[in-house]
């Protein structure tokens, strides 16, 4: 009976057809393929470890079925983790645009109503950005043995969203707008923040808090998603502390966790067994990555020298504000009424970053 496994980026896999030299060839095409994915994600020296024992160890027509599962995983990790990059991308730039009209604002380049206009606008789409990277990491870690932190540039992303919140809320900007990011990192006591509008300004020009006469009223499930996904970002810190005791814990008995659950690798979620002292001491090294990856990334208001740079950032920013509210009127992301937000961005530049 043909056992078939694809497609697999152009290779299918099919038991007992072709005979034993294309079988071997089979499985050179998807090691190659299986190498490069470990080499783009950033997998870990014992994860590949782990995968040649139990899976490359020998060519036979059932360890190329396992690769070819193995394969596939990794192949779906890498969509998840580029799904995560994109909008952390888009993310960044937004921040970074706020921090530089903050910048321009505390020098005296622009005034009061200048900066609530262009930050109020930016502060929507920051909202929406990060409630869709913090369901973005959900998703990653599905298939994942245990929810590892999403790095970025070496930083735990969903801490990073927190010390952003953090820097925003110690500057200029909490002078002019009322949005409490200690305690509502996505602004979910202003769901609606979309609809400020001079109307709502004071007579200091101010904008005050939404009363009776505030915007209309968001919709609930959109605003239970923010709120479900502040409640994650505050708990990320202790989860990720438990995470690392419980590696600790495993790696005291001679036990790795690697980063993807599958049936191929036994043992899998629940550890398996380091006989080498050169392994131990690499897991080790790992556990003190997961350890300094605890520490809240110490986000400064950053410096913006060249003005020519910010009318670029601007710009950019522009545009991905534009595409989203074509995205709103076209039903392409999930707005205040409900539908399904999915932002059109380009494909991540940046190396990919996962797991431990």
């Amino acid at each position: 009976m043909a056992n078939e496994v694809g497609p697999l980026g152009g290779i299918n896999y099919i038991d007992n057809v072709g005979g034993f030299d294309d079988s071997q060839q089979q499985f050179h095409l998807v090691e190659n393929k299986f190498r490069k994915l470990c080499e783009d994600l950033h997998i870990s020296f014992l994860d590949v470890k782990v995968y040649e024992k139990y899976v490359l160890s020998q060519r036979t027509p059932e360890r190329l079925y396992k690769l070819c599962i193995v394969t596939k995983l990794l192949m779906e990790h890498k969509a998840h983790t580029m799904d995560v990059l994109r909008l952390v991308q888009h993310r960044e730039v937004v921040v970074i645009c706020i921090f530089a009209l903050i910048n321009d604002f505390a020098k005296g380049d622009i005034g009061t109503i200048e900066l609530q206009d262009h930050v109020t606008r930016l502060m929507h789409s920051l909202q929406r950005l990060s409630l869709k990277v913090v369901e973005a990491v959900d998703s990653w870690r599905e298939p994942l043995t245990r929810p590892f932190p999403f790095m970025f540039q070496r930083v735990n992303y969903l801490l990073k969203i927190i010390t952003d919140n953090h820097v925003l809320s110690s500057s200029p900007l909490s002078g002019v707008l009322p949005l409490n990011l200690y305690e509502y990192p996505l602004c979910s006591q202003l769901p609606t923040i979309g609809h400020f509008t001079k109307a709502l300004r004071g007579k200091s020009g101010v904008i005050q808090a939404p009363k009776t006469n505030g915007p209309p009223p968001a919709n609930k499930r959109w605003q239970m998603r923010l709120q479900y996904a502040e409640a994650r970002l505050k708990q990320e810190l202790s989860h990720q502390q438990s995470l690392v005791k419980e590696m600790q814990s495993l790696s005291s008995e001679g036990l790795f966790l690697p980063i993807l659950n599958t049936d191929v690798i036994p043992g899998c979620a629940t550890g398996i067994s380091l006989r080498s002292s050169t392994f131990q001491r690499r897991l080790q090294q790992a556990l003190q990555q997961a350890v300094a990856a605890l520490s809240v990334p110490a986000t400064q208001m950053p410096m913006f020298p060249d003005s020519v740079s910010h009318d670029r950032m601007y710009g950019y920013a522009n545009k991905l504000l534009e595409a989203e509210e074509e995205g709103a009127q076209e039903g392409d992301y999930e707005d205040e009424d409900g539908g399904d937000m999915d932002p059109d961005v380009d494909s991540a530049q940046s190396s990919l970053v996962g797991g431990t």
